[in-house]
């Protein structure tokens, strides 16, 4: 993205993040911010967005564990969910009976090349493929460094900015929006953030 003709920095996308007309937008589930892959529709942008889950994919330390692309199973979400774990499989812990895996969840705008990384979670499968996960939400927003993660959040930080992906900070995430904007959201409450703007799903 260039703005007067220069590269936009980080400071500027957050800038962006935090704008009043851009978070207008993506409140109404507008793509805000029409730059590259995002300057398609929503059809162009979920492709790049598998495009994305393939190259983190191909990252030396991490892999992707599980993605979620349908807005889980039911309503709508705002974001895809990408979560990663360790390639080694040094965050798996098998049992007789059930897996589980420790990841890093990543979701990532539908309505901009925003993204929020969350704290460590788990996700526990069973043999016949039930299991269970959280939901991203804005506490659980992770402040790295994260002990034990910090060359795979080097590799996954690079990445992203090769991708024109911006990963948002927390003081950003958590700025108030217009109070008289309204969501129809699960993950967060009223008065709403700059999170509940770009990261939102309604059952």
């Amino acid at each position: 993205m260039t703005k007067g003709g220069h590269a936009m920095g980080d400071d500027d996308q957050l800038a962006l993040a935090r704008d009043p007309a851009t978070i207008a937008k993506a409140v109404r589930d507008e793509i805000a911010v029409p730059t590259g892959a995002y300057s398609g529709d929503h059809t162009t942008v979920n492709n790049f967005l598998k495009y994305v889950q393939a190259e983190l994919n191909r990252l030396p330390l991490l892999t992707v564990d599980h993605s979620v692309f349908d807005s889980y199973g039911s309503g709508y979400a705002s974001f895809v969910e990408l979560c990663l774990t360790k390639r080694d499989g040094s965050a798996r812990e098998v049992s007789a009976d059930s897996t589980t895996t420790t990841y890093l969840p990543l979701t990532i705008s539908r309505l901009a090349p925003f993204a929020a990384l969350h704290d460590l979670d788990n996700r526990t499968t069973r043999p016949d493929g039930t299991g269970g996960r959280g939901l991203p939400h804005l506490e659980a927003v992770a402040t790295p460094p994260i002990p034990g993660w910090q060359e795979e959040l080097r590799q996954l930080h690079q990445a992203l900015t090769h991708l024109n992906i911006t990963l948002l900070d927390l003081p950003t995430l958590s700025t108030p929006i217009a109070p008289a904007h309204t969501l129809q959201t699960n993950l967060g409450d009223h008065p709403y953030r700059v999170y509940d703007a770009w990261f939102h799903w309604m059952d």
